[in-house]
């Protein structure tokens, strides 16, 4: 059955944010980890962190922060992203995290120039997404790739190449790359590769991360592709205007999802 969760904001205590994520009543917490709540914040904090993590019938999820540069075409930039990935890799074992997150961001203006200079930033991608792949196996962990602002055909390339890596599939950044074709796209192509899910709205210009209904997403449509395809993991709302709208959201989707 799916399991909804909140996203910890990373500007607050976390476990401050971690026993309001359970009193909202949602069944897990996707932990921010990043500046400023980043690892070594949970490293000084495990112990609380992990006492309030149990509260939870189900595990946490790890995220990332968006802006890693794991394409680079300078090696001393990337490697030094690497041993950060690494760290985060670390940071969300010992709290149990099996779970972890990262973003496909690479240079846009690499990529959208021609093979010439945009395949080696697409395959320095797909390297370094291996080598983290490696390091989370080692630790019974698995990575995923968040979809974020680029072409479906540059994401799926890279997919294509990762085989250890799963789909984390953000339904608000596919709606703004190609409106609701582009989200059943991503359904269709990886259904028995998406791990989890993001659910925010937006109007198909930017990122706005709104309470859904406030956008121009149809969430009934939405819910019914990805209970077609069988989904019965994990979704995040990511609805960062209010906590009212939060839960609004989620007690909508899950209308949505019982009918």
């Amino acid at each position: 059955m799916i399991k909804f969760g909140r996203m910890t904001n990373p500007g607050e205590d976390i476990v401050m944010e971690i026993e309001k994520t359970r009193r909202m009543g949602f069944d897990y917490v996707e932990i921010g980890i990043e500046a400023p709540s980043g690892c070594d914040v949970l490293k000084k904090r495990k112990d609380a962190i992990s006492r309030s993590l149990k509260k939870f019938r189900h595990p946490a999820i790890g995220h990332t922060s968006w802006w890693y540069d794991l394409s680079s075409p300078y090696e001393s930039v990337r490697n030094g992203w690497l041993v950060q990935a690494e760290n985060d890799i670390e940071s969300a074992h010992r709290l149990g995290i099996r779970l972890l997150n990262f973003h496909f961001i690479v240079p846009g203006k690499f990529v959208m120039s021609g093979k010439k200079s945009g395949m080696p930033v697409l395959n320095n991608y797909v390297e370094s997404l291996n080598l983290l792949a490696e390091t989370a196996k080692k630790k019974k962990m698995t990575i995923m790739l968040e979809n974020a602002e680029h072409m479906f055909e540059h994401y799926m390339y890279v997919m294509g190449r990762c085989p250890k890596v799963s789909v984390h599939l953000d339904v608000g950044h596919a709606f703004l790359m190609g409106g609701m074709r582009e989200i059943l796209r991503y359904i269709a192509h990886f259904r028995n590769r998406i791990a989890h899910v993001h659910i925010h709205d937006n109007h198909g210009n930017a990122d706005e991360h709104l309470a859904l209904g406030k956008g121009r997403i149809k969430w009934k449509s939405v819910a019914a592709m990805l209970k077609k395809m069988g989904y019965d993991k994990t979704a995040t709302f990511e609805v960062f205007n209010s906590d009212k709208d939060l839960i609004k959201s989620r007690d909508y989707f899950s209308r949505l999802w019982s009918s």
